[in-house]
């Protein structure tokens, strides 16, 4: 967490808002408070009272969301809080903006980092002093009233954050752990199905290997039988002219 008080300077155009202000007895009106990114600029370099909003392109972060108070009769300020969930952005240069587009004050910066995360919070609250300035102003709050330390509520919502990530992470962990389970099953089963494929193959290799052997026998049968076939034949024809011999020579 950040924290920082600015007192940076009027502008010229801001003491003539005041003085203007004065005369027609009404508020200054502060609406907006600008952080820019101002190329080569110093913090150390004195600051510019005729300096203008910066450009577009230079503009940071803006935003009317501002919190005003008293310190004393002569001692306003205004304050911002750039939450964990703003960013990301550097900037070195702030100012105070008016309703009516008057740049009121403004002062330079060491470049800020301001980044999205945990913890990551910025307090700004810019300081002004001039005469009858809380009178001018019409703020009646306190500044004490919201200058308080924000390091407990931070603390608490850091716990908060981790104590839900951790559980997320214990989600994760049974998650993936179901997953591991599934996926062990899924290449066990996809291991059975290779296995069961091979079996099949094998199978149907057998059954291959015994048909062949299966028509090897059958025309090895063939074979056999035809053999007996011829030879029984043979027989039967030797037999024939045996009796036909016999029988002629007992007619002679």
């Amino acid at each position: 967490m950040s924290e920082q008080q600015v007192t940076g300077i009027l502008t010229n155009a801001g003491k003539q808002h005041i003085t203007n202000c004065a005369l027609a007895n009404s508020g200054l009106n502060v609406s907006t408070l600008v952080l820019a990114n101002v190329p080569n600029l110093s913090d150390n370099a004195e600051r510019d009272p005729n300096m203008t909003i910066p450009a577009q392109a230079q503009i940071a972060y803006e935003t009317d969301e501002l919190l005003d108070g008293f310190i004393d009769e002569h001692t306003v300020a205004w304050a911002c809080v750039l939450d964990q969930d703003v960013g990301d952005f550097d900037y070195n240069w702030i100012g105070l903006v008016t309703s009516n587009g008057t740049l009121l004050a403004l002062d330079y910066l060491p470049l800020q980092r301001k980044r999205q995360g945990v913890n990551n919070v910025h307090n700004r609250s810019f300081v002004l002093k001039f005469a009858a300035a809380k009178a001018l102003a019409r703020i009646d709050i306190k500044a004490s009233s919201w200058m308080f330390d924000y390091s407990p509520r931070l603390d608490s919502m850091q716990l908060a954050i981790v104590a839900n990530a951790t559980a997320q992470i214990d989600n994760m962990t049974r998650h993936l752990g179901l997953k591991d389970v599934v996926t062990s099953l899924r290449n066990t089963i996809e291991l059975q199905q290779v296995h069961i494929g091979t079996l099949e193959q094998e199978g149907q290799t057998l059954k291959q290997t015994q048909s062949a052997m299966i028509n090897q026998r059958q025309e090895h049968d063939g074979e056999i039988q035809t053999s007996l076939a011829k030879m029984a034949t043979a027989q039967v024809s030797t037999m024939y002219r045996q009796v036909k011999h016999i029988t002629s020579t007992n007619n002679e």
